[in-house]
């Protein structure tokens, strides 16, 4: 099989092609979600996890493409597939997440989003790991929490981040969890009556 790159627009209505990935007239690259595909250079236009030198957690001495960053399922398209754009093969498929919090307690001024709330709550760790225990470094975490009223079950709102937040070196984020009493625009002074109401 060989792809072709072109800068000039096409008059194709299919902007799905190579392994069902949309291609972008204007760049000629295919939109893999996490990064950049070119087909004429038959590479990524970034290296996995991040865009500076992070250490490699998956990486196989037997195998020196894992050691290249930057190949589309290690130079072996014939028999591996990258279907987002990170950890090419079966590299994503046992990665461990693991949760770690202290005890609640009473919270105040815990950042979500654009406001600081005080309440009752916890901040939890969260550690992401390959499949041989290495930490995940760079790795882009969302959050989509579902968040249910424990007496109803009925769905209620929350306040996740709305950006995305990268691992730091030892594959970790935190994520703060609070049953909120108070909420305000800036950062506030509980007073002894909030911490008493929580």
């Amino acid at each position: 099989m060989m792809m072709m790159q072109s800068t000039t627009t096409s008059t194709d209505a299919n902007h799905y092609k190579f392994t069902g990935k949309e291609l972008d007239d204007e760049t000629g690259l295919y939109n893999y979600g996490a990064r950049y595909y070119s087909p004429g250079l038959g590479r990524f236009m970034t290296p996995d996890w991040s865009a500076r030198p992070t250490p490699i957690p998956y990486a196989n001495i037997f195998d020196p493409q894992t050691l290249n960053l930057y190949n589309f399922g290690r130079n072996n398209p014939l028999s591996m597939r990258d279907p987002d754009g990170h950890c090419p093969g079966d590299d994503c498929k046992k990665v461990q997440v693991t949760v770690t919090a202290p005890p609640v307690n009473v919270v105040e001024n815990q950042q979500a989003g654009n406001e600081y709330h005080t309440g009752v709550g916890t901040t939890a760790i969260v550690k992401f790991t390959d499949k041989k225990g290495n930490p995940l470094v760079g790795v882009k975490v969302t959050e989509n929490p579902k968040t249910k009223d424990n007496l109803t079950g009925q769905p209620v709102p929350n306040k996740q981040n709305q950006e995305a937040v990268a691992t730091s070196a030892q594959g970790t984020i935190k994520d703060n969890v609070t049953g909120t009493l108070r909420s305000d625009p800036q950062p506030h002074e509980a007073t002894p009556e909030d911490v008493q109401a929580v």
